[in-house]
């Protein structure tokens, strides 16, 4: 199984962003955003309604490119670190799980990819999906039928500029 999510930007939408566009903007080989100076950020997603239990796993390709000054992020409350996590929710967002994290760092490109293995997910809580019988058939019943992927961010920049780059998204 393999699935290239799209990347043209009207794809792609910011839920639970206050303060951010609808949607992420072209960059022409395929979308970015401006990461914010105030706490604002906190999921980009597509749509995604296929079965993907029989995936390994998610990657991604993208760049965090510097703008001006060096960035400087900061978590957004409640969250307690600088990371990027990929996310998988069901259609109207109640049940989520995201994936470990991936530290911001300014870069050109980085691939980075996550297992569905259910050690790698985890609910708003923190706990894996593995976590309880309960928590596990939740987990495989989103991989069933989720609604959306895409990515959580939970940071802001306290000084600094920085844009996120997505070059590619796959469900393998």
């Amino acid at each position: 199984m393999r699935i290239d999510l799209p990347m043209t930007p009207n794809k792609w939408q910011f839920a639970s962003s206050p303060g951010m566009p609808p949607k992420p903007n072209d960059d022409g080989a395929g979308w970015m955003f401006a990461f914010p100076s105030a706490p604002s950020l906190g999921d980009l997603v597509t749509a995604m309604r296929d079965d993907i239990r029989s995936a390994s796993g998610m990657t991604v390709t993208y760049g965090i490119e510097g703008v001006g000054s060096p960035p400087v992020f900061v978590p957004t409350p409640p969250n307690t670190e600088t990371f990027v996590h990929l996310l998988i929710t069901s259609q109207n967002g109640s049940d989520r799980w995201r994936s470990g994290g991936e530290d911001l760092v300014v870069a050109p490109t980085r691939s980075v990819g996550f297992t569905l293995d259910p050690n790698n997910w985890f609910d708003p809580a923190g706990n894996p999906a593995n976590s309880s019988a309960d928590s596990l058939a939740a987990f495989r019943a989103l991989l069933a039928s989720p609604g959306r992927v895409g990515f959580t961010f939970g940071v802001h920049l306290s000084a600094g500029g920085a844009e996120f780059h997505c070059l590619h998204f796959a469900i393998e």
